[in-house]
């Protein structure tokens, strides 16, 4: 009777990691259509990493990223000190929003607080721009 309890407590760890998991496998999934992952319920979906929470998809649809309660489709909040936004086109970086509010479009400029630089032309009221 006790070898018996043994072996079943021994394997209650694995029993609720696969409960939890819900086929889902923590080192990837071979899938041969689409997968889905998510809720079919009226809760938010949160990604977390290192027990704190990263990024959460609310019951609404909207996304985000680094903020517990996003209000437009995509919200990305940041720490003091650490730059909000880059996006990079291969090795480029095209736009950069800074830690201090700044914002440069078109290169690597380090912008001024609160401020803007363009790295080319711009249209303003037309395209293509020529200031």
């Amino acid at each position: 009777m006790r070898s018996t309890i043994r072996v079943m407590l021994s394997l209650l760890p694995f029993v609720s990691f696969n409960v939890m998991a819900v086929d889902w496998k923590v080192g990837g999934n071979d899938l041969t259509s689409n997968g889905t992952i998510g809720a079919n319920t009226k809760f938010d979906v949160q990604f977390e990493t290192n027990n704190s929470v990263r990024g959460r998809v609310t019951k609404n649809g909207l996304w985000g990223f680094g903020i517990n309660s996003p209000t437009a489709m995509a919200h990305i909040g940041s720490a003091v000190g650490q730059d909000p936004l880059k996006v990079q086109v291969g090795n480029d970086l095209k736009l950069f929003v800074d830690d201090l509010g700044g914002t440069s479009i078109g290169g690597t400029a380090v912008p001024p607080a609160n401020g803007l630089v363009v790295a080319g032309n711009a249209g303003f009221g037309a395209v293509p721009g020529s200031y």
